[in-house]
């Protein structure tokens, strides 16, 4: 059976992804067609103690958990970054971080995506390349950069990407679960980036959910 499509809900903490892919893949089913929705984020297994080490040697004196403030963050990120100065570390932990992805990736998603089902997924390979070219400070260059690794043809490629687009500010406000404001504005611009690199449908976050569940249903269906 030929492969299924996958498509690929991307933006910043707060915009609603997994509820609209969710709710997407749900009014698919209903009308009997064959959707699935996958939820693909990297979990660091193997990797998860020595990131808990590298937390607690980062944060001396604050336990090891992540600040939730805006200056806590940038001191955090800031000594990160100055973990990852040499670009062979760079390399070393992208390879690293990948290949605990890939088997992660495959149990979740191959099944699906092989059995000729559109697949819907949030929280992809894209959002590593986010979060790495940000430790890294490299910014959209980094995740270009990133998304050439040579491990990443392992992942299938998305057949359509849609960002729903969100100001960090609104997305801070409706999260409220710690996470800096800083830290969705450093990404904010990076996921708008993704759109040059996987053809992609853009919508307004901002508006209420059943409009944005409207605009989404319009995207998918302009795919079809």
């Amino acid at each position: 059976m030929a492969r299924g499509r996958l498509i690929y809900f991307a933006g910043i903490d707060g915009s609603g992804k997994t509820t609209q892919a969710e709710r997407a893949v749900a009014e698919r089913l209903q009308s009997g067609e064959s959707w699935a929705y996958r939820w693909v984020r990297w979990e660091p297994a193997v990797t998860g103690p020595l990131m808990g080490l590298a937390r607690r040697l980062l944060t001396r004196g604050k336990g090891g958990e992540r600040p939730a403030d805006d200056p806590g963050h940038a001191e955090f990120v800031a000594a990160k970054r100055s973990v990852f100065r040499q670009k062979w570390r760079r390399d070393l932990w992208a390879t690293i971080v990948l290949i605990e992805y890939i088997p992660q990736m495959a149990w979740r998603l191959l099944p699906a995506l092989w059995s000729g089902r559109t697949v819907v997924c949030d929280r992809y390979l894209p959002d590593v390349w986010v979060d790495l070219a940000m430790n890294f400070d490299e910014g959209f260059a980094g995740v270009q950069r990133l998304s050439r690794h040579p491990l990443c043809r392992c992942f299938p490629r998305p057949d359509h990407m849609l960002l729903l687009e969100l100001p960090a500010q609104l997305g801070w406000e409706r999260k409220q679960d710690g996470t800096p404001l800083a830290y969705l504005e450093e990404r904010e611009h990076l996921y708008t980036g993704l759109t040059r690199l996987i053809p992609a449908s853009i919508v307004d976050a901002t508006a209420p959910l059943d409009d944005v569940a409207t605009a989404v249903r319009d995207a998918l269906a302009s795919l079809d």
